[in-house]
């Protein structure tokens, strides 16, 4: 009686998966990163704005003050 050996069979290659919570991971650091970005961006925009407002208010009080220096008078004649 003779032996016949099986076929050799290829090595199977894995295909990549592609898991569901792989693909909600990466879109959500996305919008992480996108929502840090967005909320970086209003604080410089609301610092940009408070500085703008106190050299506005700055030159305000320069204006005020200069206006305010009290000043000799003519005294009003009475006849």
């Amino acid at each position: 009686m003779c032996l016949i050996k099986p076929p050799v069979k290829k090595n199977t290659i894995p295909i990549d998966l592609k898991l569901h919570s792989d693909i909600r991971a990466m879109e959500r650091a996305r919008f992480a990163h996108q929502v840090a970005e967005k909320g970086r961006l209003i604080k410089q925009y609301k610092m940009e704005r408070e500085r703008q407002q106190k050299l506005e208010e700055e030159e305000e009080i320069k204006r005020l003050r200069k206006e305010l220096i009290p000043m000799a008078q003519l005294m009003p004649y009475f006849d």
